[in-house]
């Protein structure tokens, strides 16, 4: 049996129809406009599986106008402060150990303000960045520190293990006198965090009389923690400042200590600074230093050979 005409006509009909079909379907594939994806990273926002949050966790922080956002689940507190300062654009410091996980939820709040809710009764110094009447002031720096004083040892009387954080929070002060007096009162303390945070202070303050003041009282403590801030204020751009960071590095000792003075004392330019080191080098009384002093004592200045000569004096005899 013939097949009838409207049965050839309706299959090619058919035929025309699929071809149209998968023509524009590859029409489609290759010339429509592709939607964005979603940018995780935009400004004020933070990826909750970012790198850094253990498995299990989320973090979820966005900072917009000032106000926090946070959805924190089962995440340690410090990656907690530190993402919450990576979208805030302030640093933060922490001393001591803040792993412990902590599970947080709230919505727009003041930054600092939703800080306190995290870290609770951690002693903590915010730090604001020069603003122009803006209120609140931008955050530009946040510490904490989760660090138990030690024992007080035999530093005299007056001294005390805990730190006041009024004390703490003088550092900050804009009245140089008052920053001052901040850390003549921490120079009568002691433990971990008052070494971090006379380091910070000789690390960041404006003043350089307030950096010489910290670098003389981190030499009252026999504390290696000491050593790389007082390394950095060697190189500080007041020569009151370099001369008490030597002195110190004298008082702390140990081998980087030595290793330190020993560069200033051979390989230094100015002659004052390589007299102190000498100095600090004889209250070593390795053989490291003596080395470095014997070889000093023929300088050709005579600043630097008198200081090598009479530190060499005061180190032990060697049997």
């Amino acid at each position: 049996m013939r097949p009838r005409a409207s049965d050839l006509t309706f299959s090619v009909d058919r035929r025309r129809a699929a071809r149209s079909l998968a023509l524009a379907l590859l029409w489609f594939l290759l010339f429509a406009p592709i939607a964005p994806m979603a940018d995780s990273s935009a400004e004020g926002a933070a990826d909750p599986q970012a790198p850094g949050t253990p498995p299990g966790s989320t973090i979820d922080v966005v900072i917009r106008d000032g106000m926090l956002t946070l959805d924190a689940r089962d995440a340690p507190l410090a990656e907690v402060i530190r993402r919450i300062g990576e979208v805030g654009g302030f640093e933060t410091v922490i001393a001591g150990d803040l792993s412990t996980p902590v599970t947080h939820s709230f919505a727009g709040v003041p930054v600092k303000d939703g800080i306190e809710r995290l870290v609770g009764d951690i002693t903590r110094v915010v730090i604001y960045a020069p603003s122009a009447g803006e209120a609140p002031p931008p955050l530009k720096e946040l510490r904490l520190y989760a660090v138990a004083a030690p024992d007080v040892g035999d530093r005299g009387p007056g001294v005390s293990a805990s730190v006041d954080p009024d004390i703490l929070a003088e550092l900050e002060d804009p009245d140089v006198g008052i920053r001052i007096e901040a850390v003549r009162k921490l120079s009568r303390l002691n433990g971990a965090v008052v070494v971090d945070a006379l380091a910070g202070v000789l690390r960041s303050d404006e003043d350089s009389r307030v950096r010489a003041r910290a670098a003389t009282a981190l030499g009252g403590f026999a504390d290696e923690r000491a050593v790389p801030a007082l390394e950095t204020a060697v190189g500080d751009e007041t020569q009151s400042v370099r001369i008490q960071a030597l002195r110190a590095l004298g008082r702390v000792g140990g081998d980087r200590a030595t290793r330190i003075l020993g560069e200033v004392l051979l390989g230094g330019s100015d002659v004052t600074q390589r007299a102190v080191a000498a100095w600090g080098l004889g209250r070593d009384g390795g053989e490291a230093a003596r080395s470095m002093l014997t070889a000093a004592a023929a300088d050709p200045s005579s600043m630097v050979s008198s200081a090598a000569s009479r530190a060499l004096n005061n180190l032990p005899r060697s049997e």
